[in-house]
């Protein structure tokens, strides 16, 4: 866009007059062709105006609904994605501190420095092995924050000019990144990540818009055959009948990306650079509500529910599940059963109803885990899901009357679309593990402040784990079971 043709607002934000629409776009037996002769109109009242002249990495852009100036190239990270972990680039204490409060993680400080309790460590540990997937949610988050100016470029690296020049080795641009990418599994950003995967496809661009124009920055999420993504939209343009989100993507690092919104049938197809048309047999695709999510950042401001802390003034829900697998192809979900519900992962992508917080953990392959956060301390039947089931898969509980306990599945044969052990949780019953005939299983337990209990299981067994309240000790049994007890 050229400077006559628009003013730029505090926060970097393009104002566009809401005048009549100019040429466009229009997305043909699947790839995009241009079409700038043809007049268009402005059938959802988005305000969109021509901009003439106008593109974004060398596309021409002749409608704009919205742009803040962000530009993949200089304002995104010059480094991709990664997988893998090790040094400062993981979700370490300093990092749960800055999340969740010193008083929720630490089960001592001595001379500054915190020992985290059990379940904090867990937790991290779960998330790590998620983390190591890939980091899109954090490089999404950070990039937005930077040009947004509510973090500071030279905090991360004071010889830095733009983004772009920053680099994934420096200690504090990588926690910067896992501490981002770890609010996605905060109850309060995942509730509203959930909220917003009720809308229509039309309705996020909608909201896109809206939020480009206020100056208010956002994450962009999308789910498909792919696993789940995240990225940083920072324009939207319209070529007749579609919308195009433009957005930067970690992984096609310099380059802008774009989510193409058909309005009349409420479909989308991403495209991960502009030299690329989209196939239609694009793995990132879909239509109505579940596929695409929109995060506004004031959700991340902090103040986070410490998921594994057992205060009930910092955690309100009576239960909280963690499901991950170390194998970055091994997609985790969660099947929760009760009385008065039934949540299941596989189906929904995630959840939010007045019973259940639920997330997938996204990254840029086709694994991901699940975390599910229960308001009500009801008996619950909890049932890991995964079609990977030669890898192994983790699943912790853990709430104020429960005792917290980490079930890891060994790699699992092959034979069936569940993981063949199932957990039934009760407030007052306490845990009870039922192992399939033939499974191995360890149960992990925080038997006391400084002690981990490890229990195999060869099954056909069950495992029951209740506190005992005169000593506080996890009391442990195991006795025989009925195939039936498998759900």
């Amino acid at each position: 866009m050229t400077a006559a043709s628009a003013s730029r607002r505090p926060g970097g934000v393009l104002a566009i007059p809401a005048i009549a629409l100019g040429a466009c776009i229009a997305l043909v037996a699947a790839a995009l062709v241009v079409s700038v002769a043809r007049a268009a109109t402005d059938p959802d009242g988005l305000g969109c105006a021509p901009a003439i002249g106008s593109s974004i990495d060398g596309v021409p852009t002749p409608v704009v609904c919205a742009d803040s100036g962000l530009r993949p190239a200089v304002d995104g990270f010059s480094f991709p994605n990664w997988g893998g972990s090790g040094g400062g680039d993981t979700i370490a204490t300093g990092t749960l501190v800055a999340l969740f409060g010193a008083a929720n993680v630490c089960a001592e400080m001595t001379a500054g420095v915190c020992t985290p309790t059990r379940a904090a460590q867990d937790w991290a540990d779960q998330m790590n092995a998620a983390l190591a997937n890939g980091r899109c949610e954090g490089m999404s988050v950070l990039v937005e924050r930077l040009f947004a100016g509510t973090e500071r470029l030279a905090a991360l690296d004071p010889a830095a000019a733009t983004v772009s020049d920053l680099q994934r080795s420096r200690p504090s641009v990588a926690q910067s990144i896992a501490y981002w990418w770890a609010t996605q599994v905060t109850p309060e950003v995942a509730k509203a990540a959930a909220d917003s995967r009720l809308l229509e496809p039309s309705t996020i661009v909608r909201d896109v818009v809206a939020g480009l124009r206020a100056g208010a920055s956002e994450t962009l999420g999308m789910y498909g055959r792919a696993g789940a993504h995240a990225l940083t939209p920072f324009a939207v343009t319209y070529d007749e009948p579609v919308y195009s989100i433009w957005v930067y993507d970690s992984n096609h690092p310099g380059t802008a990306g774009r989510v193409i919104v058909d309005p009349r049938t409420e479909t989308w197809q991403y495209q991960g650079s502009p030299a690329t048309t989209v196939a239609a047999t694009s793995p990132w695709s879909g239509s109505g509500p579940g596929g695409l999510e929109y995060t506004p950042m004031s959700v991340r401001a902090g103040d986070f529910t410490a998921p594994f802390s057992d205060d009930p003034r910092e955690n309100v829900f009576a239960y909280t599940i963690a499901a991950t697998s170390a194998d970055p192809v091994a997609a985790v979900d969660l099947r929760l059963e009760s009385a008065a519900f039934t949540v299941d992962t596989a189906a929904t992508g995630g959840a939010d109803t007045p019973s259940v917080v639920a997330v997938r953990i996204e990254d840029d392959g086709t694994g991901y885990g699940t975390v599910a956060y229960v308001r009500d301390p009801v008996p619950l039947l909890v049932v890991p899901r995964t079609g990977e089931l030669a890898f192994p898969v983790d699943v912790s509980i853990d709430g104020p009357s429960i005792p917290w306990v980490r079930v890891h599945a060994h790699g699992i044969p092959d034979s069936a679309t569940s993981v063949p052990y199932s957990i039934r949780v009760d407030a007052a019953e306490g845990i009870r593990i039922t192992v399939a005939d033939g499974e191995r299983v360890e149960v992990t337990i925080a038997d006391g402040p400084d002690s981990l209990d490890h229990v195999p299981v060869v099954g056909p067994m069950v495992v029951r784990l209740r506190t005992d309240p005169a000593t506080d000790r996890v009391e442990v049994t195991q006795s025989a079971w009925s195939p039936a007890e498998i759900p």
